[in-house]
């Protein structure tokens, strides 16, 4: 009996610390040794943020959303784009986009849009 529980605390005392360590653990220690986002890191972003739009969009040539004329999505390349009634109810709308000037697909999807009580099965 005095064997089993000698091993035991011996067991315990050596996985203290790793478990100590794994129950302290913080997610921003990942993190502390990355360097700092540059200017560059974010110039994707509006450009994203337009193609994002654009699925919301009824007419591209008569833009809802204003938005800078560099950001927008050209019609010319846009591979296929489904509306609500295109889809019959089994998905909700998208739009996909090849930008070839930053050789870029960009699959944009829009919410379920509940409130208008579409169900889609």
């Amino acid at each position: 009996m005095s064997v089993c529980f000698g091993l035991e605390f011996v067991l315990c005392c050596g996985c203290m610390p790793w478990a100590w360590k794994r129950c302290t653990y913080i997610g921003a220690y990942d993190s502390e040794n990355w360097p700092s986002a540059t200017e560059e890191d974010f110039d994707p972003i509006p450009r994203i943020c337009g193609g994002i739009l654009a699925v919301y969009e009824k007419d591209l040539e008569d833009p809802d959303f204003d938005q800078p004329e560099e950001y927008r999505i050209r019609p010319e390349c846009i591979v296929k784009w489904v509306s609500y009634d295109e889809a019959e109810k089994r998905a909700p709308p998208y739009m996909i986009y090849v930008d070839k000037e930053h050789r870029e697909v960009v699959l944009s999807m829009r919410g379920l849009n509940l409130k208008h009580g579409h169900n889609y099965k």
